[in-house]
C-alpha cells in the first residue's frame, strides 16, 4: 500500500478487484488455501482495505459488489489533493 501511495498523483485514484472476506464461504476458503500455500497471506474484507487505506492517508470512495464467477468486491480509493 506503501507503494501504491507513492505512485499514485494527487487527486488519482486506485481500483482493487478482489474476493473480500466478508462472508463465513470466503473466509472457510482463505483458511483451506492458507493451510495448503505457503505464499497465501489471507483475503482481506471490506473494512481491512478500508483501514489500510485510510492509514496511508487515501480516501476510501466505496466497496461495489460485482458477480463475476463468485461475487467480488471492487475497492476504490483516491489519494488527496
Amino acid at each position: 500500500m506503501k507503494e501504491v501511495k507513492r505512485i499514485l498523483r494527487p487527486g488519482g485514484m486506485i481500483h482493487i478487484l478482489d474476493v473480500a472476506a466478508d462472508d463465513l464461504f470466503i473466509s472457510w476458503i482463505d483458511e483451506k488455501i492458507r493451510a495448503r500455500e505457503r505464499e497465501h497471506v489471507k483475503f482481506y474484507s471490506t473494512r481491512e482495505y478500508a483501514g489500510m487505506f485510510s492509514r496511508i492517508g487515501l480516501n476510501h470512495i466505496k466497496s461495489s459488489r460485482i458477480k463475476i464467477f463468485y461475487p467480488v468486491k471492487v475497492h476504490v480509493s483516491e489519494k488527496n489533493s
